[in-house]
């Protein structure tokens, strides 16, 4: 069924900067259908409500928190006094800190492998900050509106800054919740998060040299064809697919923050061939590298 995009043009400032919070009022009213081009995190703050996500529905109440990834469609609706904080930004706002960010315990599960299995779980899995941490995250939140809305020196370090201490927050909060577990995860399902984490962070490692997808699937103990099926069943992507969208948004930091050649990013990313590049960089971005620059640079991205 047909639902709206809504586009990160619409809220991000035309800075390096692609950050937005909104504190939504949604009362009683219902949010339609709709997805997003940037990724969005979710503070549920006050009252109560349902939200539809991959075709089935979830109570959500205050302290719940949830990562939507772009192109994922939902909706709220029978809310009561519902109120919620949406955090909206681009994987390349945190690409300077992602390297310290991936150091913190449950940030890969939160931000990365979680949403890969919400089609099978559901939201079962998602977090809940206890009232110390959601009023944390509440005024972390609020301050990063203030510094995007009044622009003083220095607010994209001190807005970005303050993402990173909610992204800290909320892994923490997500590994601590995980090592209490105590419904019993199946084995089966421990098994495909293990499957996925692994390959996944072994993708982020090498993804500037060539990775074969008989590889991948030795890692795992599958055949290449039996890998190929439940990588797509748990990513919807295919190997190949996922590595190139890694490689793009790899990319697609360097042509905005380095003066590289077209060519001399699609060699350092792990594309041989730029004219491949190039193709699987318009395929993806619905733009050549070159107007992608232009665009980063004319202070957009």
């Amino acid at each position: 069924m047909e639902h709206p995009v809504l586009r990160g043009e619409s809220y991000f400032d035309r800075t390096k900067l692609s950050l937005a919070v909104i504190e939504a009022k949604h009362g009683d009213r219902p949010v339609r259908m709709h997805s997003h081009d940037f990724i969005e995190l979710v503070l549920f703050a006050q009252g109560t409500s349902q939200h539809t996500y991959a075709g089935k529905q979830y109570r959500l109440a205050p302290g719940d928190l949830v990562v939507i990834h772009p192109g994922e469609p939902h909706s709220y609706e029978h809310g009561r006094r519902a109120r919620i904080f949406n955090c909206l930004f681009l994987p390349e706002t945190i690409a300077p800190d992602l390297e310290y960010l991936r150091r913190v315990d449950g940030f890969f599960d939160l931000i990365v492998v979680e949403p890969f299995f919400r089609r099978e779980t559901g939201l079962r899995d998602v977090l809940h900050l206890d009232q110390a941490e959601r009023l944390r995250a509440q005024d972390l939140l609020r301050e990063m509106m203030r510094e995007l809305e009044r622009k003083k020196p220095g607010y994209e370090a001190a807005a970005r800054a303050m993402l990173v201490q909610l992204l800290v927050l909320a892994a923490r909060a997500h590994a601590a919740r995980r090592e209490k577990r105590t419904d019993g995860e199946s084995e089966v399902l421990a098994g495909k998060r293990t499957l996925i984490r692994d390959c996944i962070a072994y993708i982020e490692e090498n993804y500037a040299e060539e990775i074969r997808l008989e590889t991948l699937a030795g890692r795992s103990f599958l055949s290449p064809d039996h890998f190929s099926k439940v990588f797509k069943r748990l990513t919807k992507k295919t190997p190949v697919e996922f590595i190139n969208s890694l490689r793009v948004d790899k990319a697609k930091h360097l042509l905005g923050t380095t003066s590289q050649t077209v060519t001399e990013i699609a060699f350092k990313t792990g594309f041989h061939d730029s004219n491949y590049f190039a193709r699987q960089f318009k395929k993806i971005t619905k733009m050549t590298p070159k107007q992608y620059r232009a665009r980063a640079l004319g202070g957009y991205f």
